[in-house]
């Protein structure tokens, strides 16, 4: 960013070339550009920005921006840093927010973000304030990664008996309350080897004579899976029979197909269930999204499973108590 100051144009800004700077913003652009906390610094009323390395990655695609109008640069969510930022400017009073979510542009789609960040005042020398100075640092990965760690454990709590299929229905609930999964749907074989919806929520499913039709369509989903054999990323519209409500689809262009081979009954063709996750659209599909995805079905094969075995242990109980008692 100083290579990058130093070659810019200040003769065409209000401020002249380097020699005519006010020393309070020489001063902290000097601070800032030493710096290795991502800053950044909004000059006069209108905010004209400036920043140092460590602010690009959160500026992303936008960069480099140099003396951009702060409402133009953030813009999808000036409605919101807007008022904050012209309130310090105006009563002086510096403030600091704690992962905050601040949903960015960077990337070509709004992407959910957190921060915490401090805005303080620049002041002249006869206190006037003149300009803001602004730290960020980005907490997006731990807020999302407690978040998903709370739903994982939710998944993961014992369940009393039941029936596997209901385990995994009851288990499922769970995925209604973490943004990372805005519906979802389960497919298990039963006894007869036809594939039954097990559960689902925030989302319409044109199932009975329509399953085969839509399990072609899962099948066809995992073919050729670049992200395993067991999982792919597709449209929704590459879904059939699958549909997500009004909300779920405000926030939901993709989904995540997940063979479960351990799940349902065995002996029927193909994959003995599916799941399919609906994917956040605002969250990055990179590989701890990909993680969450198949830990969550991995703990659904666990409840499932566990209701298998208690009731197989129950089942050879029984048979030892008659072989003992009932002669």
């Amino acid at each position: 960013m100083a290579r990058l100051m130093g070659e810019f144009d200040w003769s065409s800004t209000e401020l002249g070339p380097p020699d005519a700077w006010p020393a309070e913003f020489r001063g902290a652009v000097d601070l800032m550009l030493d710096c290795r906390i991502p800053m950044m610094m909004g000059w006069g009323p209108d905010l004209r920005l400036v920043y140092n390395d460590g602010y690009i990655p959160i500026l992303g695609e936008k960069h480099p921006v140099i003396w951009g109008l702060a409402e133009d640069v953030f813009g999808e969510l000036w409605h919101h840093v807007g008022p904050l930022l012209m309130g310090v400017f105006e009563s002086g009073q510096a403030i600091k927010l704690e992962n905050e979510l601040l949903p960015l542009n960077r990337r070509g789609f709004l992407e959910e973000s957190y921060f915490t960040l401090s805005y303080s005042p620049v002041r002249d020398l006869g206190g006037t304030v003149v300009g803001l100075l602004s730290t960020a640092v980005e907490t997006t990965r731990e807020v999302v990664a407690a978040r998903r760690e709370r739903v994982l454990r939710e998944l993961a709590e014992p369940l009393g008996p039941m029936h596997p299929h209901t385990a995994v229905a009851t288990a499922c609930r769970a995925l209604a309350r973490t943004r990372e999964v805005p519906f979802h749907a389960v497919f298990l074989r039963d006894a007869g080897g036809t594939m039954r919806l097990t559960s689902s929520a925030n989302a319409s499913i044109a199932f009975r004579e329509h399953l085969p039709e839509m399990e072609l369509s899962l099948l066809a989903a995992l073919l050729p899976g670049p992200e395993g054999e067991d999982l792919a990323r597709v449209e929704l519209a590459r879904l059939s029979g699958i549909a997500p409500d009004e909300t779920a689809a405000s926030s939901c262009t993709h989904a995540a197909v997940m063979a479960l081979p351990e799940l349902g009954t065995w002996g029927g063709p193909g994959p003995s269930g599916f799941m399919v996750l609906g994917l956040g659209s605002d969250i990055p599909w990179d590989d701890d999204y990909r993680a969450f995805v198949r830990r969550v079905a991995f703990l659904v094969e666990g409840q499932h499973d566990a209701q298998r075995v208690r009731a197989l242990l129950l089942a050879e109980a029984e048979d030892r108590y008659r072989e003992l008692f009932v002669q």
